[in-house]
């Protein structure tokens, strides 16, 4: 009965837990630019897959200056949020207002619900201009395969009071910094205060070899310079072999794992691998492991099982060869099968001596117990 109780107990918690994660909320995120008195208002829908009363909210630096137009909703619906921003704010940067949706005490039928459980946030930011010259940028070099071209993205934010020009070079250099391999100028730039551009660039690389690439970008504004480094990864189509297992105890099934790394910028399907153990030259035995897949630059363990019952203490050879989408890599290492552990083998002597031991007490008691019926019976 108790515990019929606590798997009842167990699946509501369980059910609850799950529930958590079924309250919505949209659109999840905005942005302002501050200026004095700015007034905005903007619409949120959230929803409760369980249809329970979600309490709405706002909290954050700037909460004070928010409106609600609902404060209570019940399974779905949507509500304006108003912020009035007032005349100024002496702290320059990002200010964030979470608007947020949460669970409910709700009563049904004289029982009360528990509620607070499952919640979920948006984020409305608004930014204050620094005094003078503020910029800021992210910049990236996406990864591509052999024979693509690659994509720069550059997002220029002017978050100070002044308007600024800004002058922009992209030098790629090979895996050690040491050679340039592609350099470029982009267009001068002028951006208001407040203003954001994004810039996307093909860069020309179909005819950058596999590897390991470092993109530096140079701005230049108002006697100032910014730099930023991008790694970035030019895909081969093969499938490392990084690591496997070499030792092996005799007596026993072993796993042996092979550790795999993925060059390639995309997914590799049906990838496997067939292991054969040889003794100079001599075939003994063959595995092959379940076939996966690989997803862009990944490293997978493979696991497959050797057999060492019938195989001596000493050196032998192991082909590893992968397979995928009709190519393979192969790899020919030694792996070693040695004996268990000291303390393995004193464990199995003591253990055998202590069962001998044991056995002749028993023998020796039914001898002994045999001895004494018969001479009671004489």
């Amino acid at each position: 009965m108790k515990k019929g109780v606590f798997a009842i107990l167990l699946l509501v918690f369980f059910m609850k837990v799950v529930s958590s994660g079924s309250v919505g909320i949209t659109p999840v995120y905005f942005k302002e630019f501050f200026e004095p008195g700015l007034e905005r208002t903007y619409t949120f829908e959230v929803s409760s897959l369980e249809r329970t009363d979600l309490k709405i909210y706002a909290t954050g630096d700037l909460a004070e200056y928010v409106t609600l137009s609902e404060s209570l909703i019940e399974g779905r619906g949507k509500f304006d949020v108003t912020i009035k921003l007032p005349g100024y704010i002496e702290k320059p940067g990002t200010h964030t207002v979470f608007i947020g949706a949460i669970e409910h005490e709700k009563k049904i039928e004289g029982q009360t619900m528990i509620g607070g459980i499952a919640a979920v946030q948006a984020r409305i930011d608004i930014l204050v201009p620094y005094p003078g010259v503020y910029l800021e940028h992210t910049f990236n070099i996406k990864d591509i395969n052999e024979g693509e071209k690659t994509e720069m993205e550059l997002k220029l934010d002017n978050l100070g009071t002044e308007g600024i020009s800004i002058r922009a070079s992209l030098k790629i250099y090979d895996k050690n910094e040491t050679k340039i391999i592609l350099s470029k100028n982009l267009e001068e730039m002028f951006l208001k205060t407040k203003e954001s551009k994004k810039i996307k660039e093909y860069l020309d690389t179909e005819n950058f070899t596999p590897g390991e690439y470092f993109g530096i970008l140079t701005l230049g504004y108002r006697g100032k310079t910014d730099k930023s480094t991008k790694h970035f990864r030019v895909g081969e189509f093969f499938i490392e072999i990084t690591d496997y297992s070499y030792l092996f105890e005799r007596g026993r099934i072993n796993p042996f794992l092979i550790e795999i790394e993925s060059k390639w910028n995309s997914k590799i399907q049906g990838v496997y691998a067939e292991v054969a153990i040889t003794d100079e030259g001599k075939f003994l035995q063959q595995f092959q492991t379940l076939a996966t897949s690989l997803a862009p630059w990944e490293k997978k363990n493979l696991t497959g099982y050797i057999e060492t019952t019938e195989l001596e203490t000493k050196r032998y050879t192991a082909s590893i060869k992968i397979f995928y989408e009709n190519s393979s890599t192969n790899k020919l290492v030694a792996i070693y099968v040695k004996n268990p552990p000291e303390k393995e083998i004193f464990f199995y002597i003591v253990l055998g001596i202590v069962l001998i031991v044991a056995l002749i007490a028993i023998v020796s008691l039914i001898i002994k117990t045999r001895k004494l019926k018969y001479e009671n019976k004489k």
